[in-house]
């Protein structure tokens, strides 16, 4: 987040006001536990079902923001994607470390 910001804010004439920076890939709560599930072996998560939340609306949509317009202007890209940013969450909970 911190590198695809100073690439806008250090640019001399950025072409846009608005840049997004996510992977473009949406993921589950089943995604994250799976990855979960992976980094500390032995553990098993199982996620309810019909589950309510007071976050979901009738606004709400199944869609991720589209990066390319960092990608294409500045050549960014995602450094850290779900499993390697819960793996370096994980590192530095555990030990202080940092991948």
């Amino acid at each position: 987040c911190a590198r695809a910001t100073a690439m806008v804010h250090l640019a001399q004439k950025p072409k846009h006001d608005i840049y997004n920076i996510g992977l473009g890939r949406l993921h589950s709560l089943d995604d994250v536990a799976r990855i979960l599930e992976k980094i500390f072996p032995g553990i098993t998560i199982r996620l309810g079902t019909d589950v309510a939340t007071i976050t979901k609306s009738e606004y709400d949509i199944q869609a991720c923001l589209d990066n390319s317009r960092i990608q294409q202007e500045f050549g960014y890209v995602p450094e850290y994607d779900l499993e390697k940013g819960l793996s370096a969450l994980a590192a530095w909970l555990r030990d202080g470390s940092y991948l």
